[in-house]
């Protein structure tokens, strides 16, 4: 399942899977089962479905030549990746022509099959750092969120997985959201002397803190 949530919407992901190159050899054949031609031939009934039709196909018989049959981008790309995801098969990124589709099969390959290393082969930034973003919390790993290169997404990273493994000791390197860290982690595991890790900025402190754990556990 294709899922790039976090990756800016900016980048032009409807045309960068434009023009995809494949040496695959069972690329071009046609010699599909009985089952396989009765569902192309029911995909061929609705223009406007039918390539949606033919990926859906093709990622049920794992067939990159039925992906031949797509036309349009980013249904046709996309139809290539999810094949690369469901076979485990990472030449098939490596053989996209353009580096953008490249970094995407790369994304989702190391995402969906939980290979992290496979994240250090993204060549744009945001990519890679969405890799490592979701793979942290799956993985419970804060390292992941240390390879991070963009800053505040690098905080955001570390601040999401210490609330929900949940581990106080991570609230050190979100910045200035360290006190709303040990104050949700505190109030989480019902445990005052995380409050007593809390910086007093009259919005934060350790009374309120405590106070609160407190009223609840009453």
């Amino acid at each position: 399942m294709i899922i790039m949530k976090h990756i800016k919407p900016i980048k032009p992901i409807l045309f960068i899977l434009f023009g995809l190159f494949l040496v695959i050899g069972c690329i071009g054949s046609q010699g599909y089962d009985a089952e396989t031609q009765k569902k192309l031939t029911e995909c061929d009934k609705d223009p406007v479905w039918k390539e949606t039709c033919y990926s859906l196909v093709a990622q049920e018989k794992n067939d990159l030549s039925i992906c031949e049959k797509i036309k349009e981008e980013p249904t046709h790309g996309f139809c290539y990746i999810a094949i690369a995801v469901s076979t485990k098969n990472l030449t098939i990124c490596e053989k996209l022509e353009y580096q953008i589709q490249t970094d995407v099969c790369f994304h989702e390959f190391a995402v969906n099959l939980e290979k992290p290393e496979i994240c250090e082969k993204i060549a744009d930034p945001d990519t890679y750092d969405d890799c490592y973003y979701l793979l942290a919390p799956k993985l419970s790993d804060a390292s992941l969120c240390a390879k991070i290169k963009e800053h505040y997404y690098q905080i955001n990273c570390y601040y999401d997985l210490a609330i929900n493994i949940p581990d106080s000791s991570l609230c050190e390197n979100v910045g200035d959201r360290s006190n709303k860290c040990y104050d949700t982690i505190a109030f989480d595991l019902r445990d005052p002397s995380l409050c007593e890790k809390i910086s007093d900025d009259g919005f934060y402190t350790k009374k309120k803190c405590k106070d609160h754990i407190a009223f609840y556990n009453s």
